[in-house]
């Protein structure tokens, strides 16, 4: 875990335009559950899933924002989107 948490949490952090979508999604929802729901169907429904084995590797996910940007990622991609998302709104995800 250790290893692999080295490896991606430099990839997990959210920028002005991640924190700015972030919150667009999120406005005027209540609970945590609705924030987290609301973040979690964007990027898992909002952004193609695409592979690009051209990336830096099978193991080391791009950066979040470059995700929104390009609006595709494989699972390791997306996921580090969410998890910069979900801190950029106060949820401590991994």
């Amino acid at each position: 875990v250790t290893w692999y948490q080295d490896l991606s949490d430099s990839r997990c952090r959210a920028d002005a335009r991640i924190r700015s979508k972030a919150a667009e999604l999120t406005s005027g929802l209540t609970t945590e559950e609705e924030r987290i729901r609301a973040l979690f169907r964007f990027v898992s429904d909002g952004l193609q899933y695409q592979t690009t084995p051209f990336r830096l590797s099978a193991f080391v996910p791009t950066e979040g924002k470059q995700v929104l940007r390009e609006r595709y990622g494989d699972c390791k991609d997306k996921s580090a989107l969410l998890c910069a998302m979900l801190g950029s709104i106060g949820i401590r995800a991994r």
